[in-house]
């Protein structure tokens, strides 16, 4: 764990994406987005202590929001026939 903090220190802004690039799909596919979001909480906490408050809550909903965008045209157009 402690090597998790030291690398999310040395690599603020790609450890934000890779967050989303796994909350993205992970969300997506419905798995509980709360466990991650509060990993992401304490991590990002942890590492940057009150700034990573603000850091962990954006990533948070832009992985949320990405995710809604994705299950939004999944629905509309690739799955309308099946759930029609």
């Amino acid at each position: 764990m402690f090597s998790l903090l030291e690398w999310i220190q040395d690599h603020s802004i790609l450890g934000v994406c890779i967050y989303v690039c796994i909350g993205v799909p992970w969300i997506t596919l419905c798995l509980p987005g709360s466990m991650l979001s509060l990993c992401a909480g304490v991590a990002f906490t942890k590492a940057f202590g009150p700034v990573g408050i603000l850091m962990g809550w954006l990533a948070g909903i832009t992985s949320h929001f990405l995710a809604g965008q994705i299950s939004f045209f999944l629905a509309r157009y690739l799955l309308y026939n099946v759930l029609r």
